[in-house]
């Protein structure tokens, strides 16, 4: 147990000391499966800190933006669209800051993996 405590102290540390946090554009830099073979994908999202996002997805050969207010508390990012509703998604930083999100809907399972921009 007291392993287990170190390294969420250290975790958390190495969290708040480097930037652990959504605020920013992020883009996806791995798709599995990849986006052709999906109805849906994300390509890049955009998180304020006044606690809203704008989604780029890809829907086919196309580009479809979705907007509204997201939350995170270190597990799972919520977000609830203007006009499509309410998803929850379990989510978690790589030890290389990027961000692991999966998507486990019966429709189009998804897990990607974004990068901030800088």
């Amino acid at each position: 147990m007291k392993g287990s405590k170190s390294t969420l102290v250290l975790i958390i540390g190495v969290c708040l000391v480097a930037g652990c946090r959504l605020n920013g554009t992020w883009t996806v830099i791995e798709l599995d499966p990849p986006a052709r073979s999906l109805s849906r994908a994300p390509a890049a999202i955009s998180f304020a800190r006044d606690g809203r996002y704008a989604l780029t997805e890809t829907v086919g050969e196309e580009s479809n933006s979705s907007t509204g207010k997201y939350s995170w508390n270190g597990l799972s990012l919520k977000l609830v669209a203007e006009d499509d509703g309410e998803y929850t998604y379990p989510c978690r930083f790589n030890w290389d800051f990027s961000l692991r999100v999966a998507n486990h809907s019966a429709g189009d399972p998804w897990v990607a993996t974004l990068r901030r921009n800088e």
